[in-house]
């Protein structure tokens, strides 16, 4: 999700500013919501589940065979936030930028009368980005061998991220919650900042930080590890898939949800939302479409 630079506006190469960002990313959120058929946002969800998991390949195949942990994370960092940024340039549906966008779409009061559409796209979300990974997963599969290097390298993500469940107890599944929460903030802010900035290059920079940042700490990000899973049970190293959901992609899922909500719509929201619009009828206005 990119915002258009008018080459006619001598402000057009300027960056927004965050009200102007908050404004857009709340008119993003409530466009996907009334003017995408159900078909589209599907499409657009298993686009996104088959980039992000493209970064999630490109992360395996950076870091395969690097000693050095500190390279080896700033390698995967890299190649992951290459997924990202694909997902961010093509306008894909990431569940994770869900997260962001129907919040403030919501609390702007722009999808009032729409709470049922907006849910239903953020689940549709959640779940065409997992088909997009398992889709993308097993053509990658079909298309190449694995050499002994990456299989390993893929094993040890997929250790990483069932640390919690090896531990197991409620606590460890709440720590993914927690884990996942910190991970959207910087998801989030990632999202935020590509949008404010005008040039390609600017939007990829702070991607590549936050993206680079969250990868290396092992935060949970849910899209994320459907990706991974997927790869690995493609490649044939992978684990049943109730624990891949109950201890990994599920509890991520709401944990992703709780940080955006927490840690970036509400505080950015309040800080620079300067006149909030006030709430509608739930009357058909002439330019929307009436709610099935």
């Amino acid at each position: 999700m990119t915002r258009p630079v008018d080459s006619d506006d001598p402000t057009a190469l300027l960056p927004l500013s965050p009200e102007r960002v908050i404004d857009a990313l709340a008119r993003a959120g409530r466009a996907r919501v009334l003017d995408y058929s159900f078909g589209q946002l599907a499409v657009l969800g298993l686009l996104g589940g088959a980039l992000i998991t493209s970064g999630a390949w490109f992360m395996v195949l950076l870091s395969s065979g690097i000693h050095n942990e500190g390279l080896a994370r700033l390698l995967g960092g890299f190649g992951f936030s290459a997924g990202f940024f694909l997902v961010i340039l093509s306008h894909s549906a990431l569940f994770t930028e869900v997260n962001i966008i129907l919040p403030l779409s919501l609390l702007s009061h722009q999808l009032q009368c729409r709470w049922r559409d907006a849910f239903r796209f953020w689940g549709l979300t959640l779940v065409t980005n997992l088909i997009g990974a398992v889709c993308f997963a097993w053509m990658v599969s079909g298309a190449q061998h694995y050499s002994p290097e990456t299989l390993q390298t893929l094993r040890d993500i997929l250790g990483l991220k069932l640390a919690y469940y090896q531990h197991g107890g409620w606590l460890e599944w709440w720590r993914i919650v927690l884990s996942a929460m910190l991970a959207n903030w910087m998801v989030g802010l990632a999202t935020a900042f590509a949008f404010m900035a005008p040039t390609i290059p600017g939007k990829y920079i702070p991607v590549f930080l936050a993206v680079t940042f969250f990868d290396a700490a092992n935060f949970q990000h849910s899209p994320a590890n459907m990706g991974f899973f997927s790869l690995a049970s493609a490649a044939g190293v992978g684990v049943p898939w109730d624990i891949a959901l109950g201890w990994s992609i599920l509890p991520a899922a709401l944990g992703n949800i709780l940080g955006a909500v927490l840690f970036v719509v509400l505080p950015l929201n309040f800080a620079f939302r300067l006149v909030p619009p006030p709430p509608s009828s739930c009357a058909a206005r002439p330019d929307e479409p009436p709610a099935p």
